[in-house]
């Protein structure tokens, strides 16, 4: 919430008014992470979080820690970012998103969801998580969609969330089941 100071001069007699605007969102997190996994009665997949406040190179952040484990063929498990009404709009009005990661050095995609895809397949940007701190800046631009599912245009203004997922999946080739470990924080709009 920003408040801003402002002097007026004010005659004796002359009233005033004060309009204070606050968003209905003022009280909700910027960001609420939920973890997702296919098929929990299979145990297809897992995966859960853990949210922590850290300072990290002299700054406080909201972290969150996941980890989970992709056992069957095409499961899937990661991390989903449900913005705030304030956030979404700045997403929206964005021309990419930026973020901090550090993890197990495996593949993941960001993917910036949107209501008009159905299917799961999401406009995503493939990166590498490393051991130490890396941020990635991903402009909407960079953003393309899988080799499978229907194709939409991607339309920024139909962004609902960004979600985190492991690029990989078990088959017939890959071992199983694979683990997976990363922290994300300092997400934002770019």
């Amino acid at each position: 919430v920003t408040i801003l100071e402002q002097e007026v001069e004010i005659a004796e007699g002359q009233s005033v008014r004060v309009d204070v605007v606050v968003p209905t969102d003022a009280g909700q997190a910027e960001q609420t992470w939920v973890t997702v996994d296919s098929n929990k009665r299979r145990k297809a997949s897992v995966c859960s979080a853990t949210a922590a406040a850290e300072t990290i190179k002299g700054v406080e952040y909201l972290t969150q820690s996941v980890t989970g484990r992709l056992i069957l063929q095409g499961s899937s498990a990661g991390i989903v970012m449900k913005p705030s009404r304030s956030l979404l709009e700045r997403l929206k009005a964005a021309d990419g998103l930026a973020f901090k990661i550090q993890g197990d050095r495996q593949p993941y995609n960001i993917r910036v969801e949107t209501s008009d895809v159905t299917d799961g397949n999401f406009y995503s940007f493939f990166f590498f998580a490393n051991k130490s701190e890396r941020e990635v800046v991903v402009s909407y631009d960079a953003l393309t969609q899988g080799d499978w599912g229907r194709k939409k245009p991607f339309i920024k203004e139909h962004i609902t969330g960004v979600s985190i997922v492991p690029a990989i999946s078990p088959h017939g080739g890959a071992p199983a089941p694979i683990s997976f470990y990363f922290k994300v924080y300092g997400l934002r709009p770019e």
